[in-house]
């Protein structure tokens, strides 16, 4: 595989030969909702979501107020989490997986940063390794985007674009098992936190992917 992706060539060399298992779920969005994971689980659509032009083939297009809910949904306590996403709007979520859960991942944008909660009251910002925030505003541009977050139970790190960006961490328990999980929005205020853009190729691993496994997915287009 050629990584041909910009910055990616530079960190890892000009070709990778990494290979990534078959996830738990995956939903290319080619036209259906078929999941080819090894799992069982299944999407209900709820509000207008239509096909459009994606990054790996077709996407699922989202229009501020309508997501999926995917179910029955189980997590490892070590998981991964991989998505495209194309928005240009903020206060929505640039990813999208939430539960309502009270320790399930709970992923969302807010104050001009990207924030991890897991029920705990906290709201954890994601931060670089020297402690700075990581902004959303280069990645709302309508243009897709890469996401990955892996979770080991306590630290949950961020990758874009096929590179690591920084971690929250969070010391409460994870949920394993839960009746669904809500897909391109967020449970709270309505449909505040619900994607106006589109979503391609989401996929759910019980593992932490490594970061050439990442960078690997990223390239693979």
């Amino acid at each position: 595989m050629l990584l041909k992706k910009t910055g990616i060539a530079t960190t890892y060399g000009s070709d990778i030969t990494a290979k990534v298992d078959t996830p738990v779920v995956h939903f290319p969005f080619n036209g259906s909702l078929d999941n080819y994971g090894s799992s069982n689980v299944t999407v209900t659509t709820y509000g207008t979501v239509a096909y459009t032009d994606g990054e790996t083939g077709q996407a699922l297009s989202c229009n501020g107020s309508s997501y999926l809910f995917a179910s029955p949904f189980t997590l490892g306590e070590d998981v991964s989490i991989c998505c495209w996403v194309k928005s240009s709007t903020s206060g929505k979520m640039p990813w999208v997986l939430q539960s309502n859960a009270s320790n399930l991942l709970n992923l969302f944008i807010a104050n001009g940063s990207y924030y991890l909660n897991r029920g705990d009251s906290y709201n954890n910002p994601f931060k670089t390794d020297s402690g700075g925030t990581i902004s959303y505003s280069p990645y709302l541009n309508n243009t897709w985007h890469h996401y990955v977050v892996t979770f080991n139970g306590t630290v949950c790190k961020l990758y874009i674009d096929g590179e690591y960006r920084g971690k929250a961490t969070t010391y409460r328990s994870p949920a394993t098992t839960n009746s669904g999980i809500k897909i391109a929005g967020g449970y709270n205020g309505g449909h505040n936190y619900d994607i106006n853009g589109a979503i391609d190729d989401f996929r759910v691993y019980n593992r932490c992917l490594s970061d050439i496994e990442i960078a690997s997915i990223y390239c693979d287009n």
